[in-house]
């Protein structure tokens, strides 16, 4: 995934989110509909940023541990057995790539 696609699908989700519970919330108490989707796109904008900054973080993390990762399992250079016993066609050697 490209970097800061995460983040961006986490700040949405949550701004989702948030606009669902703020609209359930205000329908549930019953004020008037101005009232409800404006809190509600207010709730949405202020989840989203929140969302944002915790995307960042989640992906941050989950990028030092991947290089963290690579680094104690580093891939062994490809060697070829046998190179220098000057072995040809008939020779018993096998080549690992």
């Amino acid at each position: 995934m490209a970097p800061g696609v995460a983040s961006r699908v986490i700040a949405a989700s949550c701004g989702l989110s948030g606009f669902a519970v703020a609209l359930i919330a205000g329908l549930a108490a019953d004020n008037p509909a101005e009232v409800i989707l404006g809190r509600a796109l207010v709730c949405m904008l202020a989840v989203q940023l929140l969302g944002i900054v915790i995307g960042a973080v989640c992906e941050r993390t989950v990028q030092e541990a991947v290089e963290k990762y690579r680094g104690s399992r580093p891939v062994p250079e490809p060697r070829v057995k046998g190179a220098l016993s000057g072995g040809g066609p008939d020779s018993d050697d096998v080549i690992t790539v």
